[in-house]
């Protein structure tokens, strides 16, 4: 689970779009259904700065707060 971290945490950093100035996120959120989620709110307009990836033994995704925090989606893979 560190590693999969890491190697998110080196990505957001290595972003050069502008979303996310190498921020790691402020908060971390479970859900059981990150697609789900994901489209229910992007449906109500909330932007992602990273759409649903797979880091390891999870699937991810990273939305921006407006008020300048980045948020995590974070969705357990099967049988974890």
């Amino acid at each position: 689970m560190l590693a999969a971290f890491l190697r998110f945490s080196r990505l957001l950093a290595s972003r050069t779009d502008g979303t996310n100035h190498g921020r790691t996120p402020a908060a971390s959120f479970k859900v059981d259904d990150l697609k789900k989620e994901f489209e229910r709110l992007r449906h109500l307009g909330v932007e992602f700065t990273i759409e649903p990836m797979d880091a390891g033994p999870v699937r991810m995704a990273v939305l921006d707060d407006t008020c300048g925090n980045l948020i995590q989606l974070v969705e357990m893979a099967e049988g974890r």
